[in-house]
């Protein structure tokens, strides 16, 4: 069955919702934070639509839709809510997308867009910032890591927005903290956490991580960008092995309860 007409699911946020301050966070932690976010369909309706993994990883995420009508075309979005960012900003988030054969098909697509006035995608306002399809893995949540988006200059508020489109493949992508803020601030400073300790910093086989706060989890990032190690923690502190990998200089990215740093990592 096609649908001609968009649905929009959560509409309870789109008169009221409330208009958010730089800098803008949302790791889909809690129930609240999920609400923030809206999503619109504006195909095939009979499929998956975009939903929230809620065990010990918490993130956003869209299922595959293997077995509709080919004619039926998936096509969900995603928004934030509205985001002040008259003075600019860059958006950040961490993201995979995983095909079951490693390969997409003509219709699959997982995109970054950014709009104004209101959670429509066919209102005129959205330009598309960003095509990640073809990061396709078939190895399943491999989390990668985005930075320094810049968002189009307005001097009203934005919504950025998350687009799932498919058809038949088996195509699933998560997406996890989104961070809107102002050019040059660092991730220490948006969320004010400067008590993390990581020794030995260099480190030959275990590196050990004292937060001032319990940290959720944490990645070890390889300089092309892709998540090497990830682990659940729910710890302030925690010791980890890293026998497994090879000599050189990688991003440790802690996840705690108050946010997320990035710390640089030398392997000897």
């Amino acid at each position: 069955m096609r649908i001609l007409a968009f649905l929009i699911l959560m509409t309870a946020l789109q008169a009221g919702a409330q208009v958010k301050n730089l800098p803008y966070r949302n790791g889909f932690e809690t129930s609240a934070q999920r609400s923030e976010f809206t999503s619109v369909r504006l195909g095939d309706t009979l499929a998956y639509n975009w939903s929230y993994h809620v065990s010990s990883l918490k993130y956003a995420y869209h299922d595959y839709p293997v077995g509709g009508n080919p004619d039926d075309t998936v096509s969900d979005w995603l928004f934030t809510p509205p985001i002040k960012v008259t003075n600019g900003a860059v958006l950040s988030f961490r993201y995979f997308v995983y095909g079951i054969t490693g390969t997409v098909s003509p219709s699959d697509e997982f995109s970054i867009w950014y709009g104004k006035r209101n959670t429509n995608p066919e209102n005129g306002t959205y330009v598309r910032l960003l095509d990640l399809t073809h990061k396709i893995s078939s190895t399943m949540s491999n989390w990668r890591d985005t930075a320094g988006i810049q968002l189009p200059f307005t001097t009203d508020t934005g919504y950025v927005s998350f687009r799932y489109r498919a058809t038949t493949n088996w195509f699933t992508i998560g997406v996890d903290s989104v961070v809107v803020k102002i050019p040059g601030l660092s991730v220490n400073e948006i969320r004010g956490m400067d008590q993390v300790k990581i020794y030995p910093n260099p480190c030959v086989d275990v590196l050990n991580i004292q937060a001032a706060s319990n940290i959720r989890c944490l990645s070890i990032i390889g300089t092309d960008g892709r998540e090497l190690v990830r682990q659940a923690v729910d710890n302030a502190t925690y010791s980890m092995p890293l026998t497994s990998l090879d000599r050189g200089i990688y991003t440790l990215r802690l996840e705690t309860v108050d946010g997320i740093t990035h710390h640089r990592l030398i392997k000897l």
